[in-house]
């Protein structure tokens, strides 16, 4: 079985703290100056354990920055680097900087964040394809067409992470019933009116969740799973870091 640590480098603040109940990893919210250490553990426990699997999230900014120069110290050429980008010009020119300062074309994977319609991906995120008819250049081929995957947007996010649980964890609440979960469920809330409410809720919010586990999660798990050290980091806050890092990425192993 997998060990999944998920190491936050950040001065500002801890996205993983919300993840309060889950069980999926282990979470250690760290400043820069105390990054260096944080990098020694991680190398040892996983030297001390052959299925340890780190994933370290930079902060935006300087915080990636200095999370790069870290890592580069640390031993990067086992890493695979995930730089989030999302639907603006300014989120698509930050994916240029960082991946210009990680350097490692072959190691790293684009995500763009928060697609609302993949189906018509290239006119939806535009600013990353280009467009002829607008007079928009094309960074997505500027960077000689780099690998990418997609993260589609879905409010289920937010709603598990209200619930101290990724969206992977909830989705595993639907499996406990059979076909007429709502029969199961009613007798499972034993005539308490307040109770099958609940559960109800809970049940269709697993349905969510597993159908975005089902659309998004298969085709970035083959290329992660081949890894056992992934850095999400962009030069810019804002981007989904947190999506990629506790949502995404524990559940591809």
């Amino acid at each position: 079985m997998k060990k999944i640590k998920l190491i936050e480098i950040d001065d500002n603040n801890s996205s993983t703290a919300i993840f309060d109940k889950t069980e999926l990893f282990e979470a250690v919210s760290v400043s820069t100056k105390e990054g260096e250490d944080a990098f020694t553990d991680a190398s040892f426990e996983q030297m001390a354990n052959d299925n340890h699997i780190n994933i370290f999230d930079f902060g935006g900014g300087n915080d990636s920055r200095k999370g790069l120069e870290m890592l580069a110290n640390f031993g990067g050429d086992d890493f695979l680097y995930i730089i989030p980008v999302m639907n603006s010009m300014a989120g698509s020119k930050n994916a240029i900087d960082t991946f210009r300062l990680i350097n490692k074309p072959k190691q790293t994977l684009f995500i763009l964040n928060n697609v609302q319609n993949k189906e018509d991906i290239e006119k939806e995120f535009i600013f990353w394809f280009g467009s002829n008819d607008l007079g928009i250049l094309s960074i997505y081929e500027a960077l000689d067409k780099p690998k990418f995957e997609i993260v589609e947007y879905s409010p289920i996010l937010e709603i598990s992470a209200m619930s101290g649980l990724t969206v992977s964890e909830l989705a595993k609440f639907g499996k406990l019933f059979g076909t007429d979960a709502k029969s199961e469920i009613f007798k499972l809330a034993e005539g308490d009116k307040n109770k099958f409410k609940d559960l109800m809720g809970k049940y269709k919010q697993s349905i969510l969740a597993e159908n975005f586990v089902n659309s998004n999660m298969p085709q970035i798990s083959k290329i992660v799973k081949k890894y056992k050290n992934i850095a999400v980091c962009s030069t810019k806050g804002g981007v989904g870091k947190t999506t990629i890092s506790s949502h995404i990425l524990p559940a591809c192993f």
